[in-house]
């Protein structure tokens, strides 16, 4: 009995032993699992758990190399730890705000330069204003000496007693304004304007009126006497003066009603009047206005006008015989307009030419001048010598005359 108690105590003892070797065994491998758990990878895949706790001591000790190979594998393959978003911001807003401090350094670095700048801008601008000033109240450039230039027909004294430059004055202060009026009002003047050489001298600088024409009007009375009067190409009466009985009875061509020797119908149609009579006339008359216009450079002379023009030195013609002949002789080119001797006018309608060479035109209205210059110049070219009278008044349709 005793022996077999003792095989029984001996064999629950053993059984006791195992189970207590198996229980640690189980507890390693549970705190082994545990260890697993907490270090692998986030791969989505879960630890391998033991399939029983009753593991032989030599699976177990493989089971944790192998899981310690896993961990190796694992911590190989994990990816580097990212910043977070809140970190990401911290760095980016830092050097937004170190950005925008450097921007606003320069900025108020900037806007200093700017003031400096503008400063001394100001300040010379001050220094300027103030020897400017002083420099235009002061006697300094004070003008001694008037000097004319351009002016042909007038003399220097004459403009220089127009202008009228105040004693005392100086370059910068003279009124260029009042002097170039005064000038202006002189009829002979088209233009004038002042220049200033330093350090004393004023110059007028004068651009004067030419001579288009000399218009002879007769006395409206016989006791009248008849005047001159020369024109501008401008239509601006310039000058005028009174003739002699002699020059009356020379520009009136023998006649009492101031009408040309020849009748304008006669012309047109064609028929002899008293043209040959009217053609001695002017020639008389032609003869006399050369003497008359030599220092004129002989410019043509507009007669037969109205006798009742009161013409004023400076004014504009309004006579509209006067006016169309004017116009005329502003339409000729300089070549033809040389040719012109005498030019009738009693109106625009009847307007005619007598030439240098003696031939008369009948022109009438200035209208289409260059081809009735060309109709004159060609018929003249082609009957040289023996035409006497040519009808331009329809361009297209010229007529012609010639000496027997």
């Amino acid at each position: 009995m005793t022996e077999n108690y003792s095989r029984r105590s001996g064999s629950s003892g053993s059984r006791s032993n195992q189970s207590s070797r198996n229980q640690r065994a189980g507890a390693a491998s549970s705190r082994q699992n545990s260890r697993d758990r907490s270090v692998a990878p986030s791969t989505g895949q879960p630890s391998r758990r033991a399939s029983s706790t009753r593991q032989p001591q030599g699976s177990s000790t493989r089971s944790g190399s192998q899981q310690r190979s896993r961990r190796v594998q694992g911590s190989t393959t994990r990816p580097a730890p990212q910043p977070s978003k809140s970190t990401q911001s911290q760095r980016l807003s830092g050097r937004t705000v170190a950005d925008e401090r450097r921007r606003i350094s320069r900025a108020k670095s900037s806007k200093r330069g700017v003031s400096s700048k503008l400063v001394a801008i100001f300040a010379a601008l001050i220094v300027i204003a103030i020897g400017g000033f002083a420099l235009y109240h002061s006697g300094f450039l004070t003008i001694t000496e008037v000097r004319v230039d351009g002016a042909q027909r007038l003399t220097a004294q004459r403009l220089a007693d127009l202008a009228a430059v105040p004693s005392g004055s100086t370059l910068l202060r003279v009124d260029g304004d009042s002097i170039t009026k005064r000038l202006e009002s002189d009829p002979w003047v088209k233009s004038a304007q002042i220049d200033r050489e330093f350090p004393a001298t004023l110059v007028l600088v004068i651009e004067e009126r030419q001579i288009a024409a000399v218009v002879d009007i007769l006395a409206d009375t016989p006791t009248g006497a008849s005047e001159r009067w020369l024109i501008g190409y401008d239509g601006i009466w310039l000058e005028g003066w009174t003739v002699d009985s002699l020059s009356q009875s020379a520009s009136s061509g023998g006649s009492t009603d101031g009408t040309t020797g020849g009748d304008d119908e006669g012309i047109e149609d064609g028929t002899e009047t008293n043209a040959d009579t009217g053609a001695v006339q002017e020639k008389s008359l032609l003869d006399n206005v050369k003497v008359f216009a030599s220092e004129f450079e002989s410019v043509p002379l507009i007669k037969d006008v109205v006798r009742t023009i009161d013409p004023v030195s400076g004014e504009e013609v309004t006579d509209e015989g006067i006016v169309n002949a004017l116009d005329i002789i502003n339409g000729f080119t300089p070549e033809m307009r040389a040719e012109v001797a005498i030019i009738s006018a009693p109106d625009k309608v009847k307007t005619e030419l007598t030439l240098k060479n003696y031939v008369h035109v009948a022109f009438g209205l200035a209208e289409d001048i260059p081809n009735k210059e060309a109709a004159i110049l060609a018929l003249l070219s082609e009957h040289e010598g023996s035409i006497t009278y040519i009808n331009v008044r329809v361009a297209s349709r010229a007529t012609y005359r010639v000496a027997e």
